[in-house]
């Protein structure tokens, strides 16, 4: 199955490289263990030890990093330091030690409608470690994803997993913020980090969270990721860098693992016969042959039944039974109930939780009004929406 391939190409900028896709799904851990490295820790300051922290991910080979506006953002303004911290070849859990690859880094660009912003790092290391875009279109509903951040009071380039949930289009009434919803975990300090599929490429830009409804009910597992068409197209059009979509796996190429056909029933043997040998008494020897018991369960045959019993009768009696009248017929026996039969009425039982409702609502409406007249505030709902 061939699928669509778009590319927006400027003039200007620093080319992106791009490498072949994985014909094969990668594991959680190949992925890890393979584009880890382009991940990094985003620490915005003013010069103190408090500041943003969040993720980003590295897209050119010279250190150019895409992150979310609102981590390198205070009050409207980017931060006066910006720090990127490059992950460890293995991971310690100190944070002395996981976080010794410090770099200061620029802020090129930013957008605060799409939540995007451009980094670049000074004086980085040299062939660093690359997350390439595919193009969202490829994407469908269902396909796992996993996320590698850095979420708050968890570890440093924690790894989640899930997959795509549903999409938005223009999420927030923003035009052409569209979005990604997914089931993979995030909480804060995970924003700008990014969304990959299984084939290591980025589908999506972790940007916010949804934790609690206007009514305040909590709410789990609604996380959104900008696709990544709203970074490439933003880039391009910025002429910020050229971006290329990388080109999907064909299912045509992948590798298909070739398996043995299953090995075919074994015939159908008969279960073997016993024979006896038995003295027929006239000097012969008589061979019975013995069919072996089945594992069905036969079931009794009551008119069999009665008739053994009658012949059990005619040989303790020795009286036959007249000719012509037939057995006795075994008395039906009429199943019994273990329970009475309770039909299942829904409506009543419904109806009596919206009632609840109803009552619980007045109440708070009343609590409400008791508050207002006190305080003379007004309650105020929020829409729960979390940025991290």
């Amino acid at each position: 199955m061939t699928r669509s391939q778009f590319a927006v190409m400027v003039v200007l900028g620093i080319g992106l490289m791009h490498g072949p896709a994985s014909a094969t799904p990668l594991t959680p851990r190949q992925i890890y263990k393979q584009y880890g490295k382009a991940v990094v820790l985003v620490f915005g300051t003013d010069g103190s030890a408090q500041g943003s922290a969040g993720t980003g991910s590295i897209i050119s080979k010279d250190g150019q990093i895409i992150t979310n506006a609102h981590v390198v953002l205070k009050d409207g303004r980017p931060f006066k330091k910006v720090f990127v911290y490059l992950k460890p070849d293995k991971l310690t859990g100190s944070m002395k030690d996981d976080l010794s690859q410090r770099f200061k880094a620029t802020v090129i660009e930013l957008d605060e409608k799409l939540d995007l912003a451009l980094l670049r790092m000074v004086d980085g290391p040299a062939n660093l470690t690359t997350l390439d875009f595919v193009d969202p279109e490829a994407v469908e509903i269902g396909e796992p994803v996993l996320a590698i951040g850095h979420p708050e009071t968890g570890g440093l380039w924690t790894l989640t997993t899930g997959s795509i949930s549903s999409v938005v289009k223009d999420f927030q009434g923003i035009d052409g913020k569209d979005v990604f919803q997914t089931e993979a975990s995030m909480n804060r300090g995970n924003s700008g980090g990014p969304l990959i599929n299984a084939y290591g490429q980025m589908v999506g830009i972790n940007t916010c969270i949804s934790r609690r409804a206007a009514d305040g009910l909590a709410i789990t597992d609604i996380n959104f990721s900008l696709k990544s068409s709203v970074a490439v197209e933003w880039l391009n059009r910025r002429k910020l860098m050229e971006v290329a979509y990388v080109k999907p796996p064909d299912e045509s190429t992948q590798t298909v693992v070739a398996t043995a056909d299953p090995p075919p029933p074994p015939a159908k043997t008969e279960p073997p016969k016993e024979k006896y040998t038995v003295d027929g008494g006239d000097g012969k020897t008589l061979v019975a042959v013995v069919e072996p018991e089945g594992k069905e369960e036969v079931a009794e045959d009551q008119e069999f039944q009665t008739a053994a019993q009658a012949d059990e009768k005619i040989a303790a009696t020795g009286k036959v039974p007249a000719k012509g009248k037939p057995p006795a017929k075994p008395e039906k026996v009429r199943p019994k109930h273990l329970t009475k039969a309770r039909p299942y009425k829904l409506d009543p039982f419904v109806s009596a939780r919206v009632r609840e409702i109803k009552e619980l609502e007045k109440m708070m409406d009343d609590m409400s009004s008791e508050i207002e007249k006190k305080t003379g505030k007004k309650k105020t709902k929020s829409d729960g929406m979390g940025l991290w």
